[in-house]
């Protein structure tokens, strides 16, 4: 149960703050619990520490899921007005829901990784090109400096040494990119051998369009152990795909159904390929795992190929895109993971594609040295929420 309180100001304020406070009511009314929050500070810059205002804001917060916020502004309300039984109620609704959180199993997994990956990354991407032959319009890649870099050898070389301090037989899941796509490096395949022949037991993960691969590609991915393939394909209707992804759909196409047949050979990867879309709230969001059947008719879902429509981004602004909301009550994954951009450059995080919250840089720190500082171990070991977090409180992606 959640109320609002309904004491306006009083009768004699002035009529402005008698319409401010009726802007945010309308606005809990509509369910815009941002709207209402903005509307909750301007009053509260006319009367500040009004209670009956802070009581909606904080009702507000706790509906769009900022627990921490509404826990303050409650607990600032009750303080000011014992006696206002709302603020009261929709305290103890926020206990309720900050438990219900906790029972998750997103959230208990991602507890019980606190002793296991505090010291040591669950994953690694390295982006060994800076390249890409799409033209996604939802990914910064085209805005990005380094879009048309390659990783130096040595810088690689440098990785394997620092990647040779871990535990030999831990399960490093290794991701060959960042915002770019790795199959347009010529010699992904023999470094992705070095990655394994330093770590064993790394499983390797390409998110990859899948629609420019290297000469020989069949007999080398072949090669690769423990192997997922994460494609970016976004849609499975020809001209729906150009628009979308610039590049040739019948090819990407073919690629996709000669690594199906492969692996139904070979049973080369660990899983079947993920077939992944960036949703746009459209109906082509439903229609898509339809022309998913149909694109890959003769193939089975869940034998050859999974469908995941997945939120979308605005890259923590790199891009123009409305992104899908904000779980705040969430923590993030990806406090566990490490990136590695073609330069060497450490992001905090995946989405972070410019480095503008890097968090080290591997050509003068060793990957552990990074892993374990201040600010990047901070995150795994205090944070709870992405909303006690920047800039995690603006990303909508649950990794």
């Amino acid at each position: 149960m959640t109320t609002s309180p309904n004491d306006p100001p009083p009768a004699e304020a002035p009529s402005d703050l008698q319409s401010m406070f009726g802007a945010i009511e309308q606005a809990l009314a509509d369910d815009q619990w941002a709207a209402a929050q903005a509307a909750a500070a301007a009053l509260l810059a006319r009367v500040p520490e009004h209670p009956q205002v802070l009581a909606l804001r904080g009702l507000a917060e706790m509906q769009e899921g900022r627990f921490t916020a509404a826990r303050k502004t409650l607990e600032r309300t009750l303080q000011l007005d014992a006696t206002l039984e709302p603020a009261r109620i929709n305290l103890d609704e926020l206990a309720k829901r900050e438990a219900q959180v906790l029972e998750q199993d997103y959230v208990k997994e991602y507890l019980a990784n606190r002793a296991v990956f505090m010291d040591l990354p669950r994953a690694l991407g390295i982006e060994t090109v800076g390249r890409c032959n799409a033209t996604c319009g939802f990914c910064p890649h085209s805005e990005l400096e380094r879009n048309r870099l390659e990783m130096p050898e040595e810088l690689f070389e440098k990785i394997l040494s620092d990647l040779a301090e871990f535990p030999r037989d831990w399960p490093l899941r290794v991701y060959p990119n960042m915002v770019n796509e790795p199959f347009m490096d010529k010699r992904i395949f023999e470094r992705l051998a070095g990655i394994q022949d330093v770590l064993p037991n790394a499983v390797i993960t390409a998110f990859t369009n899948f629609n420019v691969l290297p000469k020989g590609w069949k007999k080398k991915i072949t090669g690769v152990r423990n192997l997922n393939v994460n494609v970016s394909f976004n849609a499975a209707e020809a001209e729906e795909y150009k628009a979308v992804m610039g590049i040739d759909f019948e090819r990407t196409v073919k690629n996709l159904r000669d690594l199906m047949a492969l692996n139904r050979e070979t049973g080369l990867l660990k899983q079947p390929i993920v077939l992944s879309r960036v949703m746009d709230g459209t109906e082509r969001d439903a229609k898509y795992r339809h022309d998913c059947k149909r694109a890959f008719e003769g193939f089975e879902e869940d034998r050859d190929y999974m469908v995941h429509v997945k939120p979308r981004t605005n890259w923590l602004g790199a891009t123009e895109d409305d992104p899908s909301p904000v779980p705040y009550f969430y923590p993030c994954g990806a406090w566990y993971d490490m990136n590695i951009m073609c330069t060497g450059q450490v992001p905090l995080c995946c989405i972070d594609s410019k480095g503008d919250w890097a968090v080290g840089d591997v050509n003068e720190q060793s990957i552990l040295e990074i892993y374990n500082g201040p600010k990047f171990r901070g995150l795994r070991a205090t944070v709870d929420r992405r909303e006690d977090a920047d800039p995690c409180d603006k990303c909508s992606l649950v990794q």
